[in-house]
């Protein structure tokens, strides 16, 4: 891409003209992103939260899928220990709304590894 910051200035005008559609939130932090500026790109998806009273089962991946790209972006824009902390405050929520307990697909599967461990992540 050529022009980043006329892509920006396009998708942020388009976040203008239809602020209620995600595309055009999660496209606005992407320019962003790309544009170098992690930290507004992080400001932005939190505003986008912060307009969700509440998430739907129905859009629970596609959630978890923005606070991994969240994740990614803070730990690119130098803040590992924030996208750490992201990612464990999203694992006690998940755990806080599940039911039953759900064995992960590695545990007890012959041939199956384990993901790769993140230093400093406490995943129990």
């Amino acid at each position: 891409m050529h022009d980043i910051p006329g892509f920006v200035d396009t998708r942020y005008r388009l976040l203008q003209l239809r602020s209620n559609n995600r595309n055009n939130w999660i496209a606005f932090a992407i320019a962003h992103h790309l544009d170098g500026n992690h930290e507004l790109c992080v400001q932005i998806l939190s505003a986008y939260e912060s307009t969700l009273d509440e998430i739907p089962a129905s859009e629970a991946y596609e959630h978890s899928e923005l606070l991994s790209y969240k994740a990614l972006v803070l730990a690119e824009g130098e803040q590992a220990g924030a996208a750490l902390a992201l990612l464990d405050k999203e694992q006690v929520r998940r755990r806080s709304q599940m039911t039953s307990t759900i064995s992960t697909p590695y545990e007890g599967s012959p041939g199956r590894e384990a993901p790769p461990v993140i230093e400093g992540w406490d995943s129990s």
